[in-house]
């Protein structure tokens, strides 16, 4: 199952790059609401899917926060109700965020089912 790491890393890198694609605020001068916390959230999860590739820590503890990430990116719109969200940022940052949420999921459970329990 490490090799589904790669799509939280890939979900990380689409929320670090959609800001240029999709036109989210002037990226240039001041990044607008959606584009700074993209990068923010895209930089966070890809660092976290790079430490559980790389299997330097205990792998329940980063799925716990990729989770906790990935409710983060589904909320955030709603969370910055005064900075302006248009339809396209929104449904990316709701993709993104289900499909981390997705994985992180999926991870934790099989994770679960693979330690043994003490009696």
């Amino acid at each position: 199952m490490r090799n589904i790491s790669y799509i939280t890393l890939a979900a990380g890198l689409w929320l670090i790059i959609t800001p240029f694609f999709l036109n989210f605020g002037p990226l240039l001068d001041m990044p607008g609401p959606a584009a700074s916390e993209g990068l923010v959230l895209g930089i966070l999860v890809c660092g976290l899917s790079m430490v559980a590739l790389m299997g330097g820590l205990y792998a329940r503890g980063l799925d716990w926060l990729l989770l906790l990430f990935g409710i983060w990116i589904i909320l955030d719109p709603m969370l910055y109700g005064g900075w302006t969200f248009n339809s396209a940022e929104m449904t990316n940052t709701a993709i993104a965020g289900a499909a981390i949420i997705f994985i992180a999921l999926l991870e934790l459970f099989s994770v679960s089912r693979r330690e043994p329990r003490d009696a």
